[in-house]
């Protein structure tokens, strides 16, 4: 049996997830991440908490609100920028994130979301861009694998001791000759081993 549907219909699945559970990283990658970085194509992440739907238990609310720690933030708060387990559990997009740097030719593009009223009434206030005059000394953290990703972060660190994450190198199934290929490009594009 065959079905055929015009060409121009459209289609869709819905999908529902609990944040820092299995398949977390492939869901923020395919859905969120797209959102926050106002590049989604394929997909819409429409966001939504608990307290949003009213038809939801009011003991299962409860029990949420009175997490605490990351599932918390999680499983009530509806934040994605966290995962169990991981070394900065005080991450915030907002207070972490710089704003999309793509003018400066690293090619790296981190995003953060539109400031709300909670980062007004913290008092704060992203950077807009990441200017690399202010490195004062240059390292890459590196962590290698094949079927996993190989990760080379490039970072710095400014005069007042701020670390800044300014490039990344992340592809997997590749050999080493091709990563080393990759990451003196990286390099190349901020002019490191040239100063």
């Amino acid at each position: 049996m065959s079905i055929s549907s015009p060409a121009s219909a459209r289609r869709h699945a819905s999908a529902a997830k609990r944040r820092s559970t299995r398949g977390h990283a492939w869901y923020r990658a395919k859905f969120i991440a797209p959102f926050h970085e106002g590049r989604e194509s394929e997909t819409r992440f429409i966001p939504a908490r608990v307290t949003d739907n009213r038809y939801c238990n009011p003991e299962y609310v409860k029990v949420l609100s009175n997490l605490s720690g990351w599932q918390k933030r999680a499983w009530f708060d509806g934040e994605w920028d966290i995962a169990a387990g991981q070394f900065f559990t005080t991450f915030r997009r907002e207070a972490h994130v710089i704003g999309d740097v793509e003018e400066s030719g690293s090619g790296f593009s981190p995003q953060f979301s539109p400031r709300s009223a909670e980062q007004k009434h913290a008092g704060l206030t992203p950077l807009a861009v990441f200017d690399e005059t202010r490195a004062r000394e240059w390292f890459c953290a590196f962590d290698y694998g094949f079927t996993h990703y190989t990760v080379c972060l490039l970072g710095c660190t400014d005069g007042d001791g701020n670390v800044f994450v300014v490039d990344e190198h992340a592809e997997r199934l590749w050999l080493p000759q091709r990563h080393a290929q990759a990451i003196k490009a990286m390099l190349a594009r901020h002019k490191i081993g040239e100063r």
